[in-house]
């Protein structure tokens, strides 16, 4: 079911923004409320909750407005986008790396596993010909 879902990129946008929903929500409302276990410096939870956020404003329009116009270059850009945040996300963990819980450093490698993997998914799918 998956790899249908993801040979459409109108529904890339879609799997992307509802992933960085999700995102957005477990790292403001979830995580941030039960630190103690994770680890992360609070200051970091709202802004990496408004990153996701954002992305997942773009991933939508894109799926509400898709035309089948330009994806190959709004799909470059949330991949992009989503690689950059696990860059920041990984910065984040090695720099403070000491404050980590064991359950956080499981939390957010699992979360830069599946963003990156998704990112490299849209990635590729921008180097096809059609």
């Amino acid at each position: 079911m998956i790899p249908t879902l993801l040979s459409k990129p109108k529904n890339v946008f879609l799997i992307d923004a509802l992933g960085a929903f999700t995102t957005s929500f477990l790292l403001y409302f979830v995580l941030k409320s039960f630190n103690e276990y994770i680890g992360m410096p609070e200051m970091y939870y709202p802004w990496l909750s408004l990153i996701a956020l954002l992305f997942c404003v773009y991933s939508a329009m894109n799926y509400f407005l898709f035309n089948g116009q330009h994806w190959k270059k709004r799909l470059k850009i949330i991949s992009m986008a989503n690689f950059s945040y696990c860059a920041l996300t990984l910065a984040l963990m090695v720099f403070h790396y000491s404050s980590f819980t064991l359950l956080g450093i499981c939390y957010f490698t699992g979360e830069i596993f599946i963003v990156g993997t998704l990112a490299y998914m849209e990635w590729r799918m921008t180097k096809t010909k059609s």
